[in-house]
């Protein structure tokens, strides 16, 4: 029973595991095509930095930026913010080279989208900012460009680290449905014992499964169902043993009036020249004997109808 009910357990997992893989991958694609369907209507798709872009960063229109609650700021090659309009993140008029390199490597990080493009000709950044209403970064990058060695080790490593996830989630599976297994055959296998020992005629048979849930109701039952079956044995062993006395009893008290019949039955065979007199006493005792005899048979026939 129990490696079957184990056995379930851990496929049940393994279905629930694999469930779950498939909810997940189909999560990220309900994302991806939620994510398509709404970048068209998002202000940083609608207004990015090549749409406003101007050679001269003088007749760069920022007005339906800064209307939908984002910034303009241009940077030139001093790294001076010569123009800015609406949000301004930067916050400084001059930024060291440092400073700057910071802001383009750190922009990822930061609750805003930055779309920054830098014009060669006129020499400058153009910074398109918009707070961020929600991101959700994940993307798997691969370019034919890069060396062939990286590539490899870069899958190996990949689908090294993704088997020993799946190993990790399938022992875990294995692991949690025993001990869940055995929280379920534990206490049902003390039930069989107690079964067993019932089926055996050892009525004292009772479980302690130790447990507050259904099998605490379950223990309940068979406890007061083995007391109950114990008690009603005892009251038919008593009731036998009572009725064994009886006809033991009535057996003892129906040889008496039997030798009595017998000895007068021989007597009156035996004597001869017997009076009237003498013949009806002996005949007497005879009727007395043998109805006491008749009593007492009828006595222990309806006792042997007894159940």
């Amino acid at each position: 029973m129990k490696s079957k009910l184990s056995n379930q357990f851990l496929r049940n997992f393994l279905v629930i595991f694999l469930l779950a893989i498939l909810d997940t991958v189909l999560a990220f694609v309900l994302l991806s095509l939620a994510s398509g369907l709404i970048s068209g209507s998002l202000a940083k798709n609608r207004y990015p930095a090549s749409a406003i872009i101007q050679d001269d960063y003088r007749q760069i229109d920022s007005s339906a930026v800064v209307q939908n609650g984002g910034g303009v700021q241009v940077v030139d090659k001093e790294y001076r913010v010569v123009y800015s309009s609406g949000l301004d993140t930067i916050g400084k008029e001059q930024l060291t080279p440092e400073e700057f390199t910071v802001f383009l490597t750190e922009s990822k990080s930061k609750p805003y989208h930055y779309d920054i493009l830098y014009h060669p000709e006129g020499g400058f950044w153009l910074i398109v900012t918009f707070p961020t209403s929600i991101r959700l970064d994940f993307s798997l990058i691969h370019n034919n460009k890069a060396a062939a060695g990286d590539f490899t080790r870069s899958v190996v490593v990949i689908a090294f680290v993704a088997l020993i996830y799946l190993m990790i989630l399938a022992l875990s599976a294995f692991i949690y449905s025993r001990i869940t297994a055995a929280r379920i055959t534990v206490p049902l296998k003390k039930l069989c014992d107690g079964t067993r020992l019932l089926r055996e005629g050892d009525y004292s048979a009772r479980v302690d499964l130790r447990l507050k849930n259904e099998f605490a109701e379950l223990q309940s039952t068979f406890n007061d169902m083995a007391a109950r079956i114990e008690h009603e044995i005892s009251l038919r062993k008593k009731s036998e043993e009572d009725r064994r006395r009886l006809i033991l009893d009535i057996s003892h008290d129906l040889k008496n009036p039997m030798s009595g019949i017998q000895g007068y039955a021989e007597l009156l065979m035996q004597k001869e020249g017997m009076t009237r007199q003498e013949l009806g006493e002996h005949l007497e005792v005879i009727l007395n004997d043998s109805k006491r005899a008749n009593k007492l048979l009828t006595e222990l026939f309806e006792l042997s109808q007894m159940d």
